[in-house]
C-alpha cells in the first residue's frame, strides 16, 4: 500500500466503489484504540437477512462476512467462500477452512445451506427471498464443499450473494439485537438510543490491521451529529450534508471523501387518493424542478436523477432523460382533468437530512399548483415502520444506495408482489420483463429489457427520482482503511487509526 490517500472509482457491469485506502502501520496511542462512528439514526434491528435501511447495514456489515464481497478494485471476490465456480445453472463453492463464528464454531456448507434456506423461506419475511426464487437446492457435498442448484439460468446470481451473510443456526433467535455472525467485530452491548459496541475478532481469517473497539452513536438530529463531529466527540459522520462540506475543507484535522452513490425520490401510494390519479402523479413530475433542488441541497456535489442509475451505468440511457420538463401550467390542466383544479391538501412524510431539505423545497413548488403538504419529519426507525414495513402513506421522499445491477432495486420494489414494493405499483408487463431480465445472461439483451421497465416506470409515475446524491463519509484525519461501496455499505477489513 502507499502512504497515500487512494481513491479509486470505476463504473462497470458489476459495481462501483470508492476506497480510501492508506498506509499499513497501526500507530497504537493505548492499549485498546476506539474509534466512534456517528449514524443518523438507531438501527431497527441487527438480523441482516431482514434488514435494507442504512443505518441497520453499517453496523451488521461490521459484524457479518457474506458469501462473496468486493475487492478494493471493485471486482467481486470470496467472502465466506473462498473459491466458486458459477456456469449459469449451477455455483460449486469451497468455503474457507479458517472462518469461523464469533461463538467459536467454524463456519460450514450446512451455514451456506442455512442462510439461504432461511432467506428463501416465506415466513422468516426477507427482503431479499425473491433474489433466491430461481434456487432449486442447496447441496452439501461435504464441510466446506457444497453446490447451488438453479432451476433455469439466472445471471444476477453472483450479485446476489454479495448481499448474503452468513449466520449460524443455533443463533438465529437472537440475531435481531445481539447478533453472532463472522465478519470482522464481534457484538458486545446494545444500549438503547445511545450506542453499539463492537470489539475486533481475533479469529477473523485476515489477519488485516484494524481498531480494536468500534462504537456507534445515534443523533437523529442532524445538526448534534454535526456538532459531535467538528468537536472531535466523534470520529466519522456518516451522513454529512453538501452544505456542510466547505467547513470540512478549512479544517485540517478532517478529510471527506464523496461519490453518487444515492438517490432520492417523491414516492406514491398508487393505491391511495388521489395519487391513484396518474393524472395527479405527472402533475407533480411537471412542477417539480430538479435542477434547482441540486443547486440548493447538494452545493454542486451531485446531479439531476431521472432512474435509479448513475448516468455513466452500463444501464443507463440518454433517453431517461428530462422526461418531464417544468410546465406549471400543463400541471394544472393535468390537476383540473383529474377533477382537482383547487389542487388539495396532504400530509408528506420525510427524515432528516437532505431528504427534509427536498421536502421543504417541494412544498414550495406544489404549492403554486394548488397542493398544500404539511410536512411530517420522521426519526429514521419510525420512518422505516411506517412508510417502509407498513405502507402508510399518500406521498413521501426516501433515498437509498445505488445499484450497479438494476435487478437489485427494480425487481424488489417495481414487481407486482416485490417484497419492497411500498409503492403498491402492479404492471404485467413490468413483471413479465422483470422476469425476463433475471434469465437473460446476455449484457446488451439484458440492457434493453430494462431500457423498456425504466421507460414504463418512466411513463406511469409511481415515485420521481429527483437527486443523485454523493456519499460523503467525513472522518478524523487519522482514520484510514474504511471501504464504501456504490451500494452505500461499509466494509471494515482494515479501519484503523494512525
Amino acid at each position: 500500500m502507499k502512504n497515500s490517500i487512494k481513491i479509486i472509482l470505476k463504473s462497470s457491469f458489476v459495481g462501483i466503489l470508492f476506497l480510501v485506502l492508506v498506509g499499513h502501520c497501526l500507530a497504537v496511542q493505548s492499549n485498546k484504540s476506539e474509534i466512534t462512528i456517528g449514524l443518523s439514526s438507531q438501527p431497527a434491528m441487527l438480523d441482516q437477512h431482514l434488514i435494507t435501511a442504512n443505518n441497520d447495514l453499517y453496523v451488521t456489515n461490521a459484524i457479518n462476512e457474506t458469501f462473496l464481497t468486493y475487492d478494493e478494485d471493485m471486482n467481486i471476490v470470496g467472502g465466506v467462500a473462498e473459491n466458486w465456480e458459477f456456469d449459469g445453472t449451477t455455483l460449486e463453492f469451497k468455503i474457507r477452512e479458517n472462518m469461523y463464528f464469533h461463538n467459536g464454531r467454524q463456519v460450514t456448507a450446512e451455514d451456506v445451506k442455512f442462510s439461504i434456506e432461511r432467506v428463501m423461506d416465506e415466513t422468516t419475511g426477507s427482503p431479499y427471498r425473491k433474489d433466491y426464487s430461481l434456487v432449486k437446492e442447496v447441496e452439501v457435498i461435504d464441510k466446506l464443499n457444497g453446490i447451488i442448484h438453479l432451476v433455469e439460468p439466472f445471471g444476477p446470481l453472483e450479485n446476489k450473494l454479495l448481499w448474503l451473510p452468513i449466520i449460524p443456526k443455533e443463533a438465529v433467535d437472537t440475531l435481531r439485537t445481539e447478533p453472532i455472525g463472522c465478519g470482522p467485530y464481534k457484538f458486545v452491548e446494545w444500549r438503547s438510543d445511545q450506542y453499539i459496541k463492537l470489539e475486533k475478532y481475533e479469529k477473523w481469517w485476515d489477519e488485516g490491521e484494524r481498531a480494536d473497539v468500534i462504537i456507534f452513536r445515534f443523533f437523529p438530529e442532524y445538526s448534534t451529529g454535526r456538532a459531535a463531529l467538528l468537536s472531535e466527540d466523534i470520529d466519522v459522520l456518516t451522513n454529512m450534508l453538501a452544505i456542510d462540506i466547505p467547513i470540512v475543507e478549512k479544517r485540517d484535522d478532517l478529510k471527506f471523501e464523496g461519490v453518487l452513490g444515492r438517490m432520492s425520490y417523491v414516492g406514491f401510494n398508487v393505491t391511495v387518493p388521489p395519487y391513484d390519479d396518474i393524472r395527479v402523479r405527472r402533475a407533480i413530475a411537471y412542477t417539480i424542478n430538479r435542477k434547482s433542488m441540486v443547486n440548493a441541497i447538494l452545493r454542486g456535489y451531485g446531479e439531476t436523477a431521472y432512474v435509479v442509475l448513475v448516468k455513466d451505468n452500463f444501464f443507463y440511457d440518454e433517453s431517461f432523460n428530462e422526461p418531464y420538463p417544468r410546465d406549471v401550467k400543463k400541471a394544472k390542466e393535468l390537476l383540473e382533468e383529474a377533477g382537482y383544479s383547487n389542487g388539495f391538501e396532504d400530509t408528506l412524510y420525510v427524515r432528516s437530512g437532505n431528504e427534509a431539505l427536498a421536502g421543504e423545497m417541494l412544498q414550495a413548488q406544489l404549492s403554486e399548483i394548488g397542493i398544500n403538504l404539511r410536512i411530517e419529519k420522521l426519526e429514521g426507525a419510525t420512518f422505516v415502520e411506517r412508510i417502509y414495513n407498513n405502507h402508510d402513506f399518500g406521498i413521501m421522499i426516501a433515498g437509498g444506495g445505488l445499484h450497479p445491477e438494476p435487478d437489485n432495486v427494480l425487481y424488489r420494489v417495481w414487481y407486482t408482489d416485490g417484497p419492497s414494493n411500498r409503492h403498491h405499483y402492479s404492471n404485467s408487463e413490468v413483471d413479465r420483463l422483470l422476469d425476463q431480465g433475471r434469465k437473460e445472461t446476455v449484457p446488451d439483451k439484458r440492457k434493453e429489457i430494462y431500457k423498456k421497465i425504466f421507460h414504463i416506470l418512466i411513463d406511469e409515475v409511481p415515485y420521481i427520482p429527483i437527486l443523485l446524491e454523493k456519499n460523503f463519509l467525513v472522518m478524523n484525519s487519522n482514520i484510514y482503511g474504511l471501504l464504501v461501496t456504490l451500494e452505500n455499505r461499509f466494509k471494515y477489513y482494515d479501519i484503523h487509526m494512525e
